[in-house]
């Protein structure tokens, strides 16, 4: 560790011990330029500071870092007027995060104790990092802004550069924030099929839960190993507006895309040791053990989300083909079952192709099998165990459908002759294993050409 004139003031003790406690963390080295304290502005102004996940290749840059109106509480934490700095940089083996014009107003930390917040274990690196990453619990914001971030990633042959403008962060307390903002936002990317462009009017989210999501991801929050199962909120809305997606063969655009009522818990086991395997060989997830197919399915059974929509959905093709999607929408989905499923307003059209309109197809009501048991019995029959399929169908449920619905078909194709649909709607219920007891069908406004019917063939 490097650094300018012994510290006498109370922010610049802070600075130097948060340094020094993480250059001492084992696999992490922490240096600075200079630190500077002028008492007429009550500013600290720290240059030069490099921090460096040696296990991680994560190497994290600012330049420079102003503090102003710091002050230590008496319960051990300490505040901050202002936190501002010119530009964040953070680069890793497979991308680069530039963040610049940073400002946090009315910053709070709730400890001052840096040692052990940056632990380093080369074995387990994700479990590491779920660490540090827990320190957004630990933070207070009263408003954030950013001017703007880039991320320039590149895997698998592939580029990408994503930039984002005018992010504003609003009411951080406990792990919870309020509201977080976003300008537009732009990807640009290189594949082996040609460039891909994505631009996004904005973005909003509410109601965010970090500490919610941190106890699934932080091994060390599940008691005595083994996860409570009890459900969270991690978010309440996120949105996007105005997306355009531009790339080889056709343009897509999208008027927004939204979700509500994101829920996680804890599943009965981590997915962190899963998750320290790739990290440390990335090409170890191709053939699983048991084990870790059964954290993985853990895992996918830990989150919810009450509503996913997709609105004003719109395709250009080169070849000239054109269609539209008014919605596309989730509900009630988790590893349990799904609420619906719909597709709403579809509109399809080709040149010399015909066209096709669809007013609404819906599935929904359905409940998914038991995928711990399914595992179960994937093991017992690669072992060589006779199974009763009848009795093990009964005994996980198997899929459940409630209901199938379409309504407002108009389709004619060269191949397929004029064929309209009002309605069509199935329903299934009263289910005994993955038997339905009671079935209804119902079919109205069918219009079929008398060619086609089996008179006509006759």
């Amino acid at each position: 560790m490097t650094g300018g004139a012994l510290a006498t003031e109370p922010v610049e003790a802070m600075v130097t011990g948060w340094v020094a406690a993480i250059d001492d963390a084992p696999g992490w080295t922490a240096t600075y330029g200079d630190l500077i304290y002028d008492p007429a502005t009550d500013t600290a102004l720290l240059s030069g500071l490099e921090i460096e996940s040696v296990p991680g290749g994560i190497v994290i840059a600012f330049e420079p870092i102003s503090i102003v109106g710091y002050a230590e509480q008496i319960d051990g934490t300490f505040s901050a007027t202002s936190v501002t700095t010119n530009s964040a940089n953070i680069t890793a083996n497979t991308a680069e995060i530039t963040a610049s014009d940073i400002r946090l107003d009315n910053l709070g930390i709730l400890t001052n104790d840096a040692n052990g917040r940056f632990p380093s274990d080369p074995q387990h690196p994700f479990t590491s990092l779920m660490r540090i990453y827990a320190l957004v619990t630990s933070i207070s914001l009263k408003h954030g802004g950013i001017g703007s971030i880039s991320i320039n990633s590149m895997a698998r042959g592939e580029t990408a550069l994503t930039t984002y403008k005018g992010i504003s962060v609003d009411d951080w307390a406990e792990g919870k924030v309020a509201s977080m903002t976003a300008g537009t936002v732009t990807i640009e990317s290189e594949t082996p099929d040609g460039p891909i462009k994505v631009s996004i009017g904005g973005a909003e989210a509410r109601d965010m839960d970090f500490a919610a999501i941190m106890r699934v991801l932080d091994p060390s929050q599940y008691a005595e190993g083994v996860g409570d199962g009890i459900w969270h909120s991690a978010l309440g809305f996120a949105g996007y507006n105005d997306l355009a997606v531009d790339g080889p063969d056709a343009k897509v655009t999208i008027a927004s895309i939204s979700a509500e009522n994101f829920m996680v818990r804890q599943p009965v086991r981590s997915i962190a040791g899963y998750f320290d395997k790739i990290m440390l060989d990335p090409d170890a997830g191709e053939d699983l053990t048991p084990e870790e197919m059964r954290d993985i399915v853990g895992f996918l059974s830990a989150f919810s989300i009450g509503r996913l929509a997709v609105r004003g959905i719109d395709v250009d093709a080169e070849d000239g083909g054109q269609g539209h999607l008014g919605g596309m929408t989730f509900s009630d989905f988790s590893a349990e079952g799904l609420g619906e499923f719909s597709l709403d307003d579809i509109d399809a059209n080709a040149e010399d192709a015909g066209f096709a309109k669809i007013g609404r197809i819906a599935v929904g009501d359905i409940v998914f099998p038991d995928l711990e048991r399914v595992i179960d019995a994937t093991e017992a029959w690669e072992a060589g165990e006779e199974l009763d399929y009848g009795s093990l169908a009964f005994e996980l449920g198997a899929f459940k459908l409630g209901f199938i619905e379409v309504l407002g078909i108009d389709v004619e194709t060269p191949e397929v002759p004029h064929y309209q649909l009002g309605k069509f709607r199935l329903d299934l219920a009263n289910y005994v294993g993955p038997i339905p007891t009671l079935i209804t069908l119902k079919i109205a406004g069918l219009d079929v050409p008398a060619m086609v019917t089996p008179d006509a063939a006759m």
